[in-house]
């Protein structure tokens, strides 16, 4: 691993953006891959999700087809984008989301649509081994290729991708190979103790590219731990609609919830993550 990837990002802003692509035609008939449904959310809104979670307070960019729309319950402070043609493909998203973020922030934290189990330690991760120097992403386990997703991108890179594209490129990683950059390894991810305590297999990686696919992840949901009055329970869930549903909890919006310490207000789509820590008050 190069010198460039040492933690130092902290000091540096940072956004987050969704590249949620077009109809997604592997996915078959239906609605496009970013409005599919895991439990009682959208991939979309999950994603977004993720972002909030592992960033806190900072700007969400989502990143869609000229023809898509962003799913209803992806949250209103996500920032929609359409790519920058009618191509669809990741590269426009990622063009799109860097000029809209250029002026703003000193990092883009780039994930896909469909990477439901990504937990943000992993992307908190990824970003303190970010620096301004170079793209930083991570190597595929099968062949140690570059995957374009997740990555932190610097907003720097704007205009030389912008031009990258309009010369014809449309592939994230020959792009990426392009560019000054640093893939960490499995090992490299595992050394940090929370990705390592909360995906040591690393499942986060993994991604939805089928009707097939969406349907064996719908029965990975994340495990919680549930505290109601004194009781401690383990359930599965992808969202908090989806724990209060099994809880029975008939009026979620007047219940109290806690999420990991802090009071969070009820929102159905709102994602739950392995090893989460819920209090129901």
């Amino acid at each position: 691993m190069s010198d460039s990837a040492t933690p130092q990002a902290r000091a540096l802003s940072a956004a987050g953006a969704v590249i949620a692509g077009g109809m997604g035609s592997r996915m078959g008939d239906g609605p496009p891959k970013a409005e599919r449904l895991l439990g009682g959310s959208s991939l979309g809104s999950r994603a977004v999700g993720t972002l909030e979670r592992a960033l806190g307070g900072a700007p969400i960019l989502y990143s869609m087809g000229v023809r898509m729309h962003k799913p209803r319950d992806v949250p209103s402070a996500a920032t929609a984008l359409a790519d920058s043609d009618n191509d669809m493909g990741p590269l426009s998203g990622l063009v799109s989301c860097l000029a809209s973020a250029r002026d703003r922030v000193d990092l883009l934290v780039m994930i896909p649509c469909d990477m439901p189990l990504l937990h943000p330690a992993l992307l908190r991760a990824l970003l303190d081994r970010a620096s301004l120097d170079c793209v930083l992403t991570i190597n595929e386990p099968s062949d140690e290729r570059v995957s374009p997703f997740p990555s932190v991108w610097p907003t720097s890179l704007s205009e030389r991708v912008s031009e990258m594209y309009s010369a014809g490129e449309r592939s994230p990683r020959a792009a990426i190979a392009a560019l000054n950059h640093t893939a960490l390894s499995r090992h490299d991810l595992l050394c940090d103790p929370e990705v390592e305590l909360v995906d040591p297999n690393l499942e986060g990686l993994e991604d939805i590219d089928s009707s097939d696919a969406l349907g064996a992840f719908r029965d990975r949901a994340p495990k919680v731990r549930v505290m109601t009055g004194e009781r401690l329970t383990v359930h599965t869930a992808w969202s908090l609609g989806d724990l209060a549903e099994a809880l029975g909890i008939t009026k979620p919006k007047d219940t109290v919830w806690v999420i990991n310490g802090r009071p969070a207000t009820f929102q159905p789509a709102l994602p739950l993550f392995e090893r989460d820590s819920i209090s129901v008050l």
